[in-house]
């Protein structure tokens, strides 16, 4: 959803930094009337910044949304989530660790010394994880899509070869 009003907004208006520095300001949404207060906070660097004011929490907010309801509420009371703090924690804690251990096998098996079953063993673990992760994203591609098909299409650059191909000398 995107904000209904923005502080950037705002002041770019021709009576925009008037509006602001009164400490309010009315909004008209299809003829009905809110009042929007707006305040000052002073950044690290010194200067002024303005916010809004949540009508409902009386929150700092850069932005306020409009809801179904025409009442305009901050991203908190207005339970807005970026798509990605709709995925379970648990289920995007688990991508992130899989990719993790991922990334540490593919490591381990470019390190020279390693015997022949050691090996065999950390490609069977590599391509296991590698067909959890796949399928977690592709249960997210789902509920997610764009983001999701893109992290798919890099995974395909670490995809292994044939299983069943021999092992050479060197390995």
């Amino acid at each position: 959803m995107q904000p209904a009003i923005t502080v950037n907004q705002i002041a770019r208006a021709p009576n925009g930094p008037a509006m602001l520095t009164k400490g309010h300001f009315v909004v008209e949404m299809e003829a009905r009337c809110v009042q929007v207060r707006t305040t000052t906070v002073k950044t690290p660097l010194g200067r002024s910044m303005w916010l809004l004011l949540c009508p409902a929490c009386h929150r700092r907010c850069r932005n306020l949304h409009a809801t179904e309801e025409l009442k305009l509420l901050c991203a908190k009371c207005a339970h807005l989530r970026h798509p990605d703090q709709r995925t379970p924690g648990s289920k995007r804690g688990l991508i992130l660790r899989r990719a993790q251990q991922l990334r540490r096998l593919s490591q381990r098996l470019t390190r020279s010394g390693l015997g022949r079953t050691v090996r065999r063993r950390l490609r069977r673990r590599k391509r296991k994880l590698l067909e959890q992760l796949t399928t977690a994203l592709e249960q997210r591609q789902t509920r997610m899509g764009a983001h999701a098909q893109a992290l798919l299409a890099s995974l395909a650059v670490c995809r292994p070869g044939p299983t069943n191909a021999p092992l050479s000398a060197s390995q």
